[in-house]
This record gives structure tokens, C-alpha cells and sequence, in this order.
């Protein structure tokens, strides 16, 4: 059984449990003045759920950790190679890759995981920087350009591409929970993937 399953088949079981506590003990607590706020109502069950909410909030501080990452290692490297491009500013005004024809496909060079896209491979990233050869000031003729940056591409992508598969990762337990939590069936199920694409 896989540690994904494992998860699964805790908080599937923490989803039906269920506690009644100590009549006495319930008694005792909501007699105590200091408990006047915090009164539990008698014959009351107590949901296990809040092990599930923390599990998924501590995903959802993964997440946001994971795309922190993403995003500082896409603007340093993207950063870097405006740097080593010497790109001059458009007619707009625009600056950076900002000013390059092909700007969407750099800045997403690693590709969406949600949308299934896969990162752009170092020859369609030079073709874009050839194409935009009046807008750089750097000679792309050099090959010591051209194998510094594909250097440099190939480290952003070696931190970045693991760092997109724990988000894939992340986000499809999160929507197992989530699935869970609801007690879809797996038609439901397949309904809410079809309408993700």
C-alpha cells in the first residue's frame, strides 16, 4: 500500500469516528464557571475531523512554500538572463523580457503542471531570443553566450522541475482529501476532473 493510500485511509477513518464523551466529565465541564463559553451540549459527538483540517492546512503551507520557491528561482533566472541579454526597450517602453515577442512562453518556461504543460526545451527558448536578435544587444552569434545560458537554463529547470512535481504531487492529495471529505463517488469523482481541464 502506497504512503498516499495510507493518508487516504486515515482520514477516511477519521471522517467516521466519532467520540461521545464522559457524561460526568460533560457535566463537570459545563458546571465550571471558567468552561462558561465553551459549553458542550449533552449527548453531543464529537467529530475527529480536525485531524483532516490540519492536514490539509499544513498542505496548503506546503503549497505556498513550494510556489515561494518556484517563483524566486523563475525571477532569478530570468533576471540573470536579461543581464546577459543587454535587451533594449521597446517603442512601448517595456524593458527586460518584457520587450521580447515570445514573453508568455519565457516567464512560463517551466510550463503549468495544472494545465499539463511541459517545460520549454532549451531550443525553443533560443529560437524565441532569435527571433527577438534587433531587440538584444548581446551577440546570440557566440557560443560562449549560447552554452552560458543553456548552462545556466538547465540548473534553473534542475531546481525547478522537482519543485513542480511536488506541487502536482501536493495539489492531487489535496483534492483526494478534499473528495473525501465530501464522500464523492468516483463518477463525482470523474466529473470534477473532466471540468479541471
Amino acid at each position: 500500500m502506497s504512503n498516499v493510500q495510507i493518508i487516504l485511509n486515515f482520514i477516511d477513518e477519521r471522517l467516521k469516528k466519532q467520540h461521545k464523551p464522559d457524561p460526568e466529565l460533560l457535566k463537570k465541564h459545563n458546571a465550571d464557571p471558567l468552561n462558561k463559553d465553551w459549553q458542550i451540549p449533552e449527548g453531543a459527538l464529537w467529530e475527529q475531523s480536525d485531524v483532516v483540517h490540519d492536514i490539509l492546512a499544513f498542505l496548503a503551507e506546503q503549497m505556498i512554500e513550494l510556489n515561494k520557491e518556484k517563483q524566486k528561482e523563475i525571477k532569478g533566472f530570468l533576471g540573470w538572463l536579461e543581464a546577459q541579454l543587454k535587451i533594449k526597450p521597446d517603442k512601448k517602453g517595456n524593458t527586460g523580457i518584457e520587450a521580447l515577442t515570445g514573453k508568455i512562453k519565457l516567464k512560463n518556461y517551466l510550463g503549468d503542471y495544472q494545465k499539463d504543460e511541459g517545460h520549454l526545451i532549451f531550443d525553443e527558448l533560443w529560437q524565441i531570443l532569435e527571433k527577438n536578435k534587433n531587440k538584444i544587444g548581446a551577440n546570440l552569434k557566440s557560443r560562449e553566450l549560447f552554452e552560458t545560458i543553456k548552462t545556466e537554463y538547465e540548473k534553473s529547470l534542475s531546481k525547478l522541475l522537482p519543485l513542480k512535481e511536488k506541487l502536482r504531487k501536493t495539489d492531487w492529495l489535496i483534492d483526494q482529501i478534499v473528495y473525501k471529505l465530501y464522500g464523492l463517488t468516483e463518477e463525482e469523482i470523474k466529473i470534477v476532473e473532466e471540468s479541471k481541464k
